[in-house]
């Protein structure tokens, strides 16, 4: 089974305190959203001190309450498997690939949740398809005590060696890319992709250096199956418009898929044209707009998360950032109303409610805030980040706010 991948969650300071919420309760869905989240920073942190009994219990309840986070599986799965729960363990790992979190960790832990049960052929299977997907750790394939029963089999000698010629590939890959030496890129991209033909970074590499040898029809073929597996899928939909339109001026090519719409193949992971250009230009706003917050450059700023909001208004990250940007100009109401749409995705949720609780102390709403500061700390925000924000000084004298701050 893979080494533990630790997560770390910002400000993770979760204790037994138990703050009352007084006579204001939050929102019945908000609240649902608060319970999820608590299991999951708290199974989170169990996960990182090896605490697997507690992991099972958090994470348990958490994916009953969310099945769309990947690295909760992940997490769960490696707890489950350690306490010998190899068959629920084996439906987290299967889960987690479906939602594309880590395929190459899930697929390779699949097989050893299988190879644990005594199911040598299906774990053969997952094995190669751990090595479709990118898995590349040599070392833990020779000698990871999961797969013990599997040693004398002539397909597990045949596997480690596929996982070391894969990474071997990979090491000569790296320096033919940005030495544009797309020859030799070509060469040593398409015998990784023949070993690794799931594995994202390797089509990436293949779809670059064809597109760089003018060699167009084979760069889109590259790139849409890079598309699909979901990694860095803005750099293969950016491939494509080049690609597709056989032009290495991005303007021109945009120009010509305009005026000859039958260039550009749509699929399930390929959008169509005008909405990848929405998408592209949400991953060139992103910096854009995180780097005029931190210059204080507020105006420039609600411009930009203004236009992200516009092009994905399911984006929790883009409200944050339209929140922090009212809140510090003083729209306060603005900011809150943000930091709500924002909590609806459950996007950096513990910073959600502690900026909600923040515009509600400057709307007087003290009740309302210790609410949502509660719930804060339930999902992990630490009670010295609350007792040294001046923010919330208006709350010190609120009968709540010792033990809301307190870490024992």
């Amino acid at each position: 089974m893979t080494r533990l991948v630790l997560i770390t969650l910002a400000s993770i300071a979760l204790s037994s305190l138990t703050v009352a919420q007084e006579s204001t309760a939050l929102p019945p869905d908000l609240e649902a959203k608060v319970e999820a989240q608590e299991h999951l920073a708290r199974g989170t942190q169990a996960f990182n001190r090896q605490d697997f009994a507690a992991t099972i219990d958090h994470l348990s309840q958490f994916v009953a309450l969310d099945d769309q986070n990947g690295s909760a599986y992940h997490q769960l799965g490696f707890a489950l498997i350690v306490n010998a729960q190899e068959e629920k363990a084996l439906k987290g790992f299967q889960r987690q690939l479906a939602l594309g979190w880590r395929p190459g960790i899930a697929t390779y832990n699949s097989a050893c949740s299988l190879a644990r049960l005594g199911e040598t052929d299906a774990a053969f299977d997952w094995l190669e398809k751990a090595l479709t997907h990118g898995f590349g750790d040599v070392n833990l394939a020779r000698t990871d005590t999961d797969l013990d029963s599997l040693r004398n089999d002539q397909r597990m000698q045949r596997f480690i060696e596929g996982v070391a010629t894969a990474a071997r590939l990979r090491n000569e890959l790296t320096p033919k890319i940005p030495a544009q030496d797309w020859a030799g890129a070509a060469e040593i991209a398409e015998k990784l992709v023949a070993i690794a033909s799931h594995d994202g970074n390797a089509l990436l590499s293949l779809g670059q250096a064809r597109l760089g040898l003018g060699r167009y029809e084979e760069a889109a073929e590259a790139f849409a199956r890079q598309a699909a597996t979901s990694v860095q899928p803005n750099i293969a939909w950016r491939g494509l418009i080049y690609s597709r339109a056989q032009s290495e001026d991005f303007d021109a090519a945009l120009a010509k898929l305009r005026a000859e719409p039958a260039r550009w193949k749509t699929s399930e992971n390929v959008p169509a044209l005008e909405a990848t250009l929405q998408r592209l230009r949400k991953t060139e706003l992103v910096p854009v707009g995180r780097a005029a917050l931190a210059e204080r450059d507020f105006d420039r700023a609600g411009e930009v998360y203004a236009e992200l909001t516009k092009i994905d208004a399911s984006d929790g990250m883009s409200w944050l950032g339209m929140g922090l940007v009212h809140y510090q100009q003083g729209r306060t109401e603005k900011a809150l109303a943000a930091f709500q749409r924002q909590l609806k995705t459950g996007a950096a949720f513990d910073t959600g409610l502690h900026w909600t609780a923040r515009c509600l102390v400057r709307l007087g709403k003290m009740e309302e805030a210790i609410a949502y500061l509660a719930a804060a700390r339930r999902v992990g925000v630490s009670g010295e980040v609350l007792r040294t924000d001046a923010d919330l000084a208006p709350l010190a004298s609120h009968t709540a706010w010792a033990k809301l701050t307190s870490e024992g």
